[in-house]
């Protein structure tokens, strides 16, 4: 790219030199923070953002790649990185019923390696689901999760600059995420819309009150420049002396107590090879993505115990669901001829027009804006889209000399339909190949494994047939490649058998995964997190990313994750807001005493059982053991008193010991009937915890 690069880094709306997040990037992390936030991608930015709004909190993010590179902003070149240095090239294991043309029979899966994640090297497509999608979730469990919950928080999210062009009750401007049509479209886009009018559909915004038709999608993009989670959301957040950002560095795990299952930091490793450990008082959240988070999980000892022994990783907390239920769209890539010529549009003249207008191929991405969805036979509900189309063709191309004109090919050009299932019923799952957090976990996509996927994919393959048999696009001569799928040759040209065959063996895998950290009630043998993505079985830990969907949206899974995270998140720091206030409320002061008090109880049982495991003889700790260690051993490990606001608010140093006042006195006092020490020190604690306690309470309502 050469000199069009030095030109594209001049420009710094494109470059952003003066915004990136640099100025907090970290070689050397603090010791402890409150929040750990594992991931940067489409997930992860968002949610460091929205912690590190409350500026006593300090977050650290955790990214194993880099700053975003020079071109991921210009819209024409998004095919460009993939299999990149911000690729992690992930690829499934052999497949039985998918990818069979591909080397290995395993399905390429492109997942960004990169501070914003997948949302750098997408095809940016502004585009949310069904409102159906999220009342399934609620309906199997997640309260606060139907579409009417989170409508706010896209609306929130979103500033909308075609609001005009939109459904205002579904779009909303002044958010963070700046969403817009790109300035330049082939005239083939608009004849594709009018295909489908003449199939009978109707070109709408499908992020409004109905999901069924054609569009022109908005794109996360503002004046044709693509605008990543990372872009939008960290960047504002830069200057936060509360933020901090390390990048080019892994997770090897989360640090999780094995006895009292708690979350208390992680370990990492550099882009030197070195590790360390980094403590978290409050919570580490993890924002890898459906590949991702639960390796991460598996690496730190939760999940299924067989599997963990057998990669060599002790198991803390036994979780079947961790790495099942993956799911992803699947496509079929189908190509058609026009009468067109086949020119290289990226010459020197369409470089300056972007360079200088923000305008022309380069501001777009050609077809690949365009979209419809509708039902097929196959739909469970015929109202619910259960199939989506993607295009292309038109995108901008390096000419070889820099010509305007430059040909390919004399009289043709190539363009291309992908029909893709939205609903699979087909689940995979995810799992270690050992206990190496640098080697990418075994994946088994499990591809159209359900007959129902292959029929409702066929089905999907007819539809554009039609669409491409329109007299809006017979104008272009459009024709199908009739060229036999290799394998399928010896089958009848057309038939069901020959679209069959041909699916599994030139399967198009999309990148929208999901679905392996699966949200759902403890009664859910599957589920992972609860409804407030709270990792069942392990305190100050959660998932937060698409890997939680318990079924994947309609829709390309950035945008819903990105939202869905800003609804996580923005639900998580409204629950740690209102532990952090406690203190400040009567009410909840005495409830909160009441809940530390329990715990305490709790924690003191626990530690008992926990010195039992180490000590044959089941006896307690020896006379040596008379200061109050026991219980706040009990505490700190089991208990998180420690990440409770109130203890935040009073000390926890000062309140278990010394105290001030009369305190000292009146609890050695109570703690002398305690025949053993440690017995002593938990009583004496109690005490000292409760008339700290009361006493705050008193000076508030002084």
């Amino acid at each position: 790219m050469g000199l069009l690069e030095v030109f594209i880094r001049s420009q710094c709306d494109l470059e952003d030199p003066c915004g990136r997040a640099s100025s907090r990037f970290r070689s050397e992390p603090d010791y402890e923070y409150d929040f750990i936030v594992v991931g940067g991608g489409s997930a992860g930015s968002v949610v460091a953002a929205r912690l590190s709004e409350v500026p006593h909190w300090k977050v650290l993010l955790i990214e194993a790649g880099g700053d975003e590179p020079v071109g991921a902003q210009i819209p024409s070149m998004f095919l460009n990185f993939l299999g990149s240095d911000i690729d992690w090239k992930y690829h499934t294991e052999p497949e039985r019923n998918a990818c069979l043309n591909s080397d290995g029979q395993k399905c390429y899966w492109p997942r960004g390696k990169v501070l914003g994640g997948t949302s750098v090297m997408n095809g940016m497509m502004y585009i949310r689901g069904d409102p159906q999608d999220y009342d399934d979730w609620e309906a199997l469990g997640n309260p606060g999760w139907k579409f009417n919950d989170i409508l706010p928080f896209f609306k929130q999210s979103e500033d909308n600059l075609n609001i005009n062009e939109v459904d205002n009750n579904y779009h909303a401007t002044g958010g963070p995420m700046p969403v817009s049509k790109f300035p330049y479209n082939p005239p083939m886009s608009y004849s594709i819309l009018r295909g489908g009018e003449e199939l009978g559909f109707t070109v709408q915004d499908l992020n409004g009150g109905n999901t069924t038709g054609f569009m022109i999608a908005q794109m996360t993009s503002r004046n044709g420049i693509r605008m990543s989670s990372a872009r939008a959301f960290l960047r504002p957040a830069r200057n936060r002396p509360n933020l901090h950002i390390l990048l080019n560095t892994t997770v090897s795990k989360v640090l999780v107590n094995p006895v009292s299952k708690t979350a208390h930091g992680v370990e990492v490793i550099d882009q030197y090879g070195s590790s360390r450990k980094i403590l978290v008082k409050k919570e580490v959240i993890v924002c890898g993505g459906a590949v991702n988070s639960p390796q991460i999980l598996m690496l730190s000892g939760i999940g299924p115990v067989e599997e963990l022994q057998r990669a060599g990783v002790r198991p803390i907390v036994n979780l079947p669901g961790v790495g099942k239920n993956l799911h992803n769209h699947v496509a079929f890539f189908m190509n058609f001829f026009i009468d067109d010529a086949d020119t290289r549009p990226l010459n020197w003249a369409t470089a300056m027009e972007y360079l200088l207008f923000r305008d022309g191929l380069m501001s777009g991405t050609g077809l690949s804006d365009v979209t419809a969805k509708f039902a097929t036979r196959y739909a469970e509900n015929p109202n619910v889209p259960d199939t989506q189309l993607y295009f292309g063709g038109y995108l901008a191309d390096c000419a070889k000399t820099g010509q305007v004109g430059e040909l390919t090919s004399n009289g043709t050009r190539s363009v291309q339909v992908f029909p893709a299932l939205l609903h699979p019923k087909s689940r995979g799952y995810i799992t270690l190949a050992s206990a190496d957090p640098l080697e990418h976990p075994k994946i088994y996509a499990n591809y159209l494994t359900e007959e129902h996927d292959v029929k409702a994919l066929v089905e999907g393959i007819r539809f554009v047939i039609r669409l491409s048999e329109t007299p809006a696009l017979r104008a272009y001569g459009m024709r199908l490649d009739t060229t036999p799928v290799q394998g399928c040759e010896r089958i009848p040209y057309n038939s069901q058998e020959y679209w069959e065959c041909a699916v599994v063996r030139n399967t198009g895998p999309e990148n929208h995964q999901a679905g392996s950290c699966k949200m759902g009630p403890i009664r859910d043998p599957l589920a992972v997190v609860d409804h407030e993505l709270k990792v069942h079985g392990v305190r100050g830990l959660r998932v937060v990313d698409a890997s939680v969907m318990p079924k994947v949206t309609s829709v390309s899974a950035p945008l819903s994750q990105t939202e869905n995270d800003k609804s996580g998140s923005e639900n998580h720091k409204r629950n740690a807001e209102d532990l952090a206030s406690a203190a400040n409320d009567e009410v909840n002061v005495g409830m909160n005493l009441q809940e530390i008090m329990s715990i305490c109880n709790e924690s003191f049982r626990i530690n008992f059982e926990y010195m039992e495991e180490f000590n044959n003889s089941g006896s307690l700790p020896d006379e040596t053991d008379t200061t109050p260690m026991c219980f706040m051993r009990c505490v700190l490990e089991k208990a998180q008193v420690l990440n409770n606001g109130i203890i935040d608010k009073f000390k926890v140093t000062t309140l278990l010991w010394p105290a001030t006042g009369d305190s000292v006195e009146v609890c050695q006092a109570e703690g002398d009937e305690e025949q053993h020490p440690c017995k002593k020190a938990y009583t004496i604690a109690k005490c000292m915890m409760i008339r700290a306690l009361v006493d705050a309470k008193s000076k508030q309502t002084d």
